[in-house]
C-alpha cells in the first residue's frame, strides 16, 4: 500500500503514515483523515486530499500542522512557526494568496518591523488554515462535487511572488553596496 500523500510505503492498516505523517482515509471512510467543521453539513467536511489539493506546493508541510489546529472537530490556536513567513511576511502572504493579510503585514513591518515578523512566523500556519478552510467550504457549498482541479486553482500559489521577493533582494544588496561606495569615496 502507498501513501496517497508522499507515495512511501505503508503498512496495511495503518492509521497514519510513517514517513510524512498524513492521517491516512480506509476506503469507505471518508471522514477519517478529514478536518469537520461542524457536522450537520457535509461541504463542511474537508479531507486531507482537498487540503492538499488546495494547498498545492508543500502539501506534505502543511496539512500536519493543520491537524494540529482542529481536535475533535473544534478549531484552536496553537503555536507553530514559518520560516518563510518569517523572513518574507508579506511576499510570503501574497504568494499563498492572503491579499489583506498581504496589505496588513506590510504596513505592519514598516511600523513594527522584527516583532511582527515574529508574530506572522508563529500565526501564519493558523492564518492559513482559517484562510483554507473558508475556501475550501465555500467552493463545496456552491459546487457539491468540487475536483481537485478547481481546488488547485482556488488556492495554491502565485509563482511570480517568488521573481519579485529576488528582485527585491538584488535592489537591496545593490542599494547596500551603492550606499558603502559613496561612503567609502566620501572619506
Amino acid at each position: 500500500m502507498q501513501c496517497p500523500f508522499c507515495k512511501g510505503e505503508i503498512q496495511e492498516g495503518a492509521v497514519k503514515c510513517k514517513h510524512c505523517g498524513s492521517m491516512l482515509v480506509p476506503q469507505g471512510a471518508s471522514s477519517q483523515g478529514s478536518v469537520n467543521l461542524s457536522p450537520s453539513a457535509s461541504a463542511s467536511v474537508i479531507t486531507d486530499e482537498e487540503f492538499s489539493a488546495f494547498i498545492g506546493v508543500n502539501a506534505l508541510k502543511y496539512i500536519p500542522k493543520f491537524k494540529k489546529f482542529n481536535i475533535q472537530g473544534v478549531d484552536n490556536f496553537k503555536a507553530t512557526w514559518n520560516w518563510a513567513a518569517f523572513f518574507f511576511t508579506p511576499l510570503w502572504c501574497l504568494y499563498r494568496k492572503l491579499y489583506l493579510w498581504a496589505l496588513l503585514s506590510f504596513i505592519a513591518v514598516l511600523i513594527l518591523p522584527l516583532i511582527t515578523n515574529i508574530v506572522v512566523g508563529i500565526a501564519a500556519n493558523f492564518q492559513y488554515y482559517t484562510h483554507a478552510k473558508k475556501k475550501i467550504s465555500e467552493v463545496k457549498t456552491a459546487v457539491p462535487n468540487v475536483t481537485p482541479s478547481v481546488l488547485a486553482e482556488m488556492g495554491g500559489v502565485h509563482g511570480w511572488v517568488k521573481g519579485i521577493g529576488i528582485a527585491i533582494i538584488v535592489i537591496a544588496i545593490l542599494a547596500i553596496f551603492l550606499a558603502i561606495m559613496i561612503v567609502y569615496k566620501s572619506r
